[in-house]
C-alpha cells in the first residue's frame, strides 16, 4: 500500500505488463482499496478553507480515463475505469468523489444531449401510438367470436396518416436498435429498456400492420390484434417509467418504483412455489374423494 504514497506512484500505476490489462484495471478488479488510495491522490484540494471563495478543487481524471492515445486504446481496447468498477461491482469506488465527477463530466458533456434526444423520439413514438390505437378504439366495437365484421379499415384522412407515420417511425427505431445491438455488443442485453423496446416496437408493428397491409390471419382474429397492441401500450409506458430514472426530481421515485416491483416478483416466485407445493398435497391425498355438491350433466 506504502508504494502508492511514493512520488513515482505515476510511474508505476502506468508500467504496462506482460498480460497486455491496464495496471489499474487490474488493481481496480483485485484490490479496491489500493485502488481507493490511488483515487484519493488524483484529487487535489486548495489551501483555503472551503468557506473562502479562492477554495477550489482540482480533478485529475487521467487515471480513470487516459483517452484514445493510452497503451490499452493502441490495442482496440480502450480503458474507462468507471466501466470497469460497474463490472466489477465496487460500489465504494464508483461513489468515490473522482468517479462520481467523472460520471457528472461525461454526463454534462455526452450524456444528457443523448439521452434527452432518445427519450424525445421515444415519447413522440408512444404518443403516436397512443393516439392511434385511442381514435381507432373509439370508432368501433370489438366483434364476438365469429361475428363477421373487419375493424381494419381507416375512415378518415388523418387515421391514414397517423397509421403511416407511426409505422415508418417504428422502422425508425427498430433499425436505431440495430445499430445500438452491433455497435455495443453484448453489452446491449444487459439493459433493461433495450429488451422492452424490442416488445413495443415488434408489438406495435403487429398491430399496425392489418391497417396497411391485407394479413388473413389478423383479419380472422380481430381480436388477437387488439390484445397485442394493448401490451404495446403497456410496455411502452412501463419502459418510459424505466427511461425517466435519470430525470431529475422524478428519477429517485421510478428506482424506488423498480425496486419495490424487483422485490415483489421475487417474493411472488417463493410464494407460487409454496403455494404449488402446498396444493399437490391436498392434490395427492384427496383426489378420489368427490364432492356431493357436483352435479353431473
Amino acid at each position: 500500500m506504502s508504494v502508492w504514497f511514493s512520488f513515482r506512484w505515476r510511474e508505476i500505476i502506468n508500467t504496462q505488463g506482460l498480460s497486455k490489462i491496464y495496471p489499474l484495471e487490474e488493481l481496480i478488479r483485485d484490490f479496491p482499496e489500493a485502488t481507493e488510495v490511488v483515487l484519493d491522490r488524483c484529487v487535489q484540494y486548495s489551501n483555503h478553507k472551503p468557506t473562502e471563495e479562492e477554495y477550489s478543487i482540482t480533478y485529475d481524471f487521467r487515471m480513470l480515463d487516459p483517452g484514445p492515445n493510452s497503451p490499452p486504446a493502441a490495442n482496440g481496447e480502450r480503458f474507462f475505469g468507471l466501466n470497469t468498477m460497474i463490472e466489477h461491482n465496487q460500489e465504494a469506488l464508483i461513489n468515490h468523489s473522482l468517479s462520481r465527477k467523472l460520471f457528472d463530466v461525461k454526463w454534462s458533456g455526452f450524456g444528457r444531449p443523448i439521452y434527452f434526444l432518445n427519450l424525445f423520439i421515444y415519447v413522440v413514438f408512444l404518443t403516436l401510438v397512443t393516439t392511434f390505437l385511442l381514435s381507432q378504439r373509439e370508432g368501433i366495437k370489438l366483434p364476438g367470436i365469429g361475428d363477421d365484421f373487419n375493424i381494419f379499415f381507416i375512415d378518415n384522412v388523418f387515421t391514414q396518416i397517423l397509421a403511416e407515420i407511426t409505422l415508418v417511425f417504428a422502422a425508425l427505431m427498430v433499425l436505431k436498435e440495430v445499430f445500438q445491438m452491433v455497435t455495443q455488443r453484448r453489452q446491449y442485453f444487459k439493459v433493461l429498456t433495450n429488451i422492452l423496446d424490442w416488445g413495443l416496437y415488434f408489438t406495435a408493428f403487429l398491430f399496425l400492420l392489418p391497417y396497411a397491409f391485407y394479413i388473413e390471419n389478423f383479419q380472422k382474429n380481430e381480436r388477437f390484434a387488439w390484445q397485442v397492441g394493448t401490451i404495446s401500450v403497456m410496455l411502452g409506458y412501463f419502459n418510459l417509467v424505466v427511461f425517466s430514472r435519470a430525470l431529475p426530481f422524478i428519477g429517485l421515485y421510478a428506482s424506488m418504483f423498480l425496486e419495490v416491483i424487483r422485490t415483489f416478483m421475487n417474493a411472488m416466485g417463493l410464494l407460487v412455489m409454496f403455494v404449488l407445493g402446498y396444493s399437490l398435497v391436498f392434490f395427492i391425498l384427496f383426489k378420489e374423494q368427490v364432492s356431493d355438491n357436483i352435479k353431473y350433466c
